[in-house]
């Protein structure tokens, strides 16, 4: 009986499939069985049919330098790219395979260390004729290397480059159909070499074997041996034949990669304007909607063009140093002679506060609202890079404050409301899935209340207005809590929207069961939009939604907010 067959009817036989899918991470203990299976398949290949000398191998398997990764759950059947270790490819095997980076050194992995001691062979052997070698430093001279160093590292490197090449071996190996291998390689790999060497690469061993047959180093078709039986003679099948392409650098390729986007024709009031079609014009832009954080929709969802500039182009947002509303007006030009620091840009410090705020908030929530120590606090703000900062700590403190006095928490304590902080979810939306974090969850005798804290500097404008740029996130909220109740029923779901600088005017707004039906409905339309590739640019700019993109300096045409050097520069 084959070994493969051996081991699916072991486990069928005692119920041990059962038993393991029954436990937690049963599928990936299942899939582990299922490799153990395609191992034992590999093993009779190549070795015969030996029962035991499988189970040896399998033991020396378990050695913790040479243990075997984790099975893949979704490998035969997946309708994606696989991205894997060689290591956690063992066993499996694949239609198409594809080994890149064929062009780094087999050895540069490795490097000759200050002691080496030689491996003592055989069992008993006399632990006193071990070799040993070290490196002694000298004080402005090059360092003594004694005894056997020098040939206790050269062994070594010889062996990191044979296992460099096995590794190579069984990754190709995985490949049933096609099999393609890329790298970059110099003119001189072409020649073959007497002894390999840690700078050699894979390429440098391979592409010498192709010119003895008749590879000219050019484009073209290289014919190959069919595989060997085990029996002898060459295994049944098709004639093997390798494809070789090449890239070279050319005026062509140049050009190339060049291509940008093109300009539109100025608008009718003579303002600059662009044609916001994809930046790469050539290439077909990603979905982007596989996995979504709550961010990233509400992002598309108040302009389709910066989330394509961010997210799909990952295009970072511009090193500036000055406020949504400092923006100068047209009569009144920026001057800036040199571009500020990054790390002096307030964006960067109005993240590390909201992320000051929010966690000193959830330590305060599991006290039961107890205000934070001094020491605590400056703790957090040590951790946001804000210590020496002395007007962050009294806004942190300010907004925290702000919170603990509110008559929104007051509320919840009054009811006996049971509190979650930081509560993550996953929300699925026509095939997409969106995580995010909810800062506190209340279940209260009304029904569950989604509560966000706003960190923004409300400048006087009016917190209800404000509350309006963030209705995607608020819906997110309220649909992800109504889909998440164990019971599958929450009739009604509360979603309060509370700015710290004003918390007596917290914006609460109430989803039954008609508007959470709509707002599903809005947020796949999203979602579908992604998948389209709509990236059109909002008709209703703001400053606080253009402010930090990486579009609104060069880009986009209308930014309600553009960095000042870049105002300054602008023709």
């Amino acid at each position: 009986m084959p070994l493969d067959s051996l081991i699916d009817r072991a486990i069928s036989a005692f119920d041990y499939d059962l038993a393991l899918l029954a436990r937690p991470g049963g599928r990936r203990r299942m899939a582990n069985v299922r490799k153990l299976m395609r191992l034992a398949a590999e093993y009779e290949e190549h070795e015969g049919r030996d029962l035991r000398g499988f189970l040896e191998f399998a033991e020396e398997r378990t050695v913790r330098d040479e243990r075997e990764g984790m099975a893949a759950v979704q490998v035969e059947g997946h309708d994606g790219v696989r991205v894997m270790t060689v290591h956690a490819a063992k066993g499996l095997q694949f239609p198409v395979v594809a080994v890149a980076d064929l062009g780094r050194g087999l050895g540069m992995g490795s490097h000759d260390g200050d002691l080496a001691i030689g491996r003592i062979d055989g069992a008993g052997a006399d632990p006193s004729g071990a070799r040993f070698g070290m490196r002694l430093p000298i004080a402005a001279a090059e360092s003594l290397r004694l005894w056997e160093l020098v040939e206790l590292c050269e062994e070594e490197r010889s062996e990191d480059i044979e296992e460099a090449g096995r590794l190579v071996y069984v990754a190709v190996s995985r490949a049933e159909d096609r099999l393609i291998l890329s790298g970059i390689f110099r003119s001189s790999d072409l020649e073959a070499a007497e002894e390999a060497k840690p700078s050699h690469s894979a390429l440098k061993l391979l592409l010498p074997a192709l010119r003895r047959r008749g590879w000219a180093g050019d484009q073209g078709d290289v014919e190959l041996d069919r595989a060997m039986a085990i029996g002898g003679g060459p295994a049944p099948g098709f004639d093997p034949r390798l494809d070789v392409r090449i890239q070279s650098p050319s005026p062509e390729r140049a050009a190339e990669l060049r291509l940008r986007a093109p300009w539109a024709a100025p608008a009718a009031d003579g303002a600059p304007d662009r044609d916001h079609a994809p930046l790469l014009e050539q290439l077909d832009s990603p979905a982007a909607a596989g996995h979504l954080s709550y961010s990233a929709l509400a992002t598309y969802s108040g302009c389709h063009y910066r989330f394509y500039v961010e997210r799909v182009v990952g295009l970072e947002a511009p090193a500036v140093d000055e406020e949504p509303g400092d923006q100068p007006t047209d009569s009144e030009p920026a001057q800036f002679d040199e571009l500020p620091a990054p790390e002096a840009g307030p964006r960067e410090r109005a993240l590390a506060l909201g992320n000051a705020v929010h966690a000193t908030l959830e330590a305060s929530a599991r006290r039961s609202w107890t205000p934070p120590g001094g020491a605590e606090l400056e703790a957090i703000l040590a951790r946001e890079g804000l210590d020496a900062d002395r007007e962050a700590r009294d806004r942190v403190a300010a907004l925290v404050a702000g919170w603990l006095g509110s008559e929104l928490r007051a509320e919840l304590d009054a009811n006996g409301a049971r509190l979650r902080s930081e509560v993550p979810f996953l929300l699925g939306l026509a095939g997409a899935v969106v995580r995010g974090k909810i800062d506190l969850l209340a279940e209260t005798p009304e029904g569950p209340l989604v509560v966000d804290y706003k960190t923004d500097a409300l400048r006087g404008a009016d917190p209800a207005e404000l509350a309006e740029r963030y209705e995607a996130q608020r819906d997110l909220y309220a649909l992800a809590v109504h889909g998440g109740r164990r019971n599958g029923t929450a009739p009604t779901v509360r979603a309060a929207y509370c700015f710290l600088e004003a918390p007596e005017r917290a914006s609460v707004e109430l989803y039954d069961e008609a508007r959470l039906a709509g707002v599903r409905e809005r947020l796949e339309e999203l979602v579908a939009g992604i998948r389209a590739r709509d990236f059109t640019r909002t008709d209703n700019p703001h400053p606080s939604l253009c402010y930090g993109c990486p579009a609104a300096a060069r880009l986009c045409g209308k930014p309600a907010w553009r960095p000042q050097w870049a105002a300054s520069r602008s023709p």
